[in-house]
């Protein structure tokens, strides 16, 4: 939604498709369900959010990367709560009673006109944390694949050398990269074409990063039957790197696939290839695809890795009764145990 705003004769673009809304029963319900999804999603990341700390299956640096940027959805979440109002047309920008549907446009005439800034400000700062969230999820898988790539560097001692200064960086990086990202395109300072191309970009990054990244640890993985080529700690890296790179290969077939959906649905509005009646329910799904990708990626994430999947199930007493999972009571190996029996079975099979 781009909106001109007349006293300064700039202007602002929200990630927003509909404003002032009709208040009808149909939106009503619309967002309503929307919302039991959002909660979904926000007991989904919380989960996986306290797998990742419990079991402890890759590096420090990366469990904080992968936890970071899982909770940084809810950031999106507050948002979203704050514009739905003003969508459904709860609540209005001005007095008109025009529903104003658009998603990017650069004729004037077909822009929100307000008198000032001040009109807009409930809608700019949760258009401006969207945005931030959005580039975010983008520079932050580019930011997990350079977090491998030091692994690969370090090899020799990565996995007893915390260096937490890794992970925190990059951490930082992502923010840092995104906002300036983000607020670029809240004041419409970066062309469509150009905002799409910067999405794609980072995922082919990601995947050619990933694709050296595995051609260089199955050659190590290969000479592993030597023996005295590496060490035991360079072989559980090795190892770890292979696990997390058929992890990641999981989670950038689902990030193609939303990046592909909403990036081709978005051009289909933007070129207006689709009829009236179908722009509405495309930008929803549009929209999903920002708010809801978690429910995909982490379910991915989580069964991916055997020990997250074992402890997800282990929290769902009627999924594990039908799996035949051992209770708690019963002498099984919790994820930190099966780390540690992996570990220690790496070490026999070197001595």
């Amino acid at each position: 939604m781009i909106i001109f705003i007349e006293n300064t004769q700039t202007t602002v673009w929200l990630p927003i498709y509909t404003i002032n809304g009709n208040f009808e029963n149909f939106y009503q319900i619309l967002s309503f369900l929307e919302i039991i999804s959002y909660l979904c999603t926000a007991c989904l990341v919380i989960k996986t959010c306290r797998i990742i700390l419990k079991c402890k299956n890759f590096h420090e640096n990366m469990n904080l990367l992968f936890i970071g940027l899982f909770l940084q959805w809810f950031e999106a979440f507050l948002c979203r709560l704050i514009v739905m109002p003003y969508q459904i047309g709860f609540l209005k920008i001005d007095n008109s009673k025009n529903v104003y549907i658009s998603w990017w446009t650069s004729v004037e005439s077909e822009m929100i006109r307000v008198p000032e800034f001040f009109h807009i400000l409930p809608l700019f700062f949760p258009g401006l944390l969207i945005w931030h969230y959005v580039y975010s999820m983008f520079i932050g898988v580019t930011c997990v694949s350079i977090e491998r790539a030091f692994a690969t560097y370090y090899i020799r001692d990565y996995e007893k050398s915390p260096r937490i200064h890794i992970g925190m960086g990059l951490l930082c990086a992502v923010h840092c990269i995104s906002f300036p990202f983000a607020y670029f395109m809240v004041n419409n300072r970066i062309p469509f074409i150009l905002a799409d191309s910067l999405c794609i970009i980072c995922v082919i990054i990601v995947c050619v990063v990933y694709l050296v990244l595995w051609l260089v640890n199955e050659k190590m993985n290969k000479k592993l039957a030597v023996p005295g080529t590496y060490r035991l700690a360079q072989q559980f890296q090795v190892k770890e790197n292979i696990r997390h790179i058929m992890l990641a290969r999981n989670l950038i077939c689902c990030a193609t696939f939303f990046v592909a959906i909403a990036c081709g649905l978005l051009m289909t509005l933007v070129l207006d290839l689709l009829p009236q009646w179908l722009k509405n329910p495309v930008a929803h799904c549009i929209e999903n695809c920002i708010f809801l990708n978690p429910l995909l990626i982490c379910s991915v994430a989580i069964f991916s890795v055997p020990s997250w999947k074992k402890e997800f199930i282990r929290g769902l007493p009627l999924m594990s009764k039908l799996r035949n999972e051992p209770s708690p009571n019963q002498n099984a190996f919790n994820p930190d145990d099966e780390t540690r029996k992996y570990f220690n079975q790496l070490r026999n099979a070197w001595l």
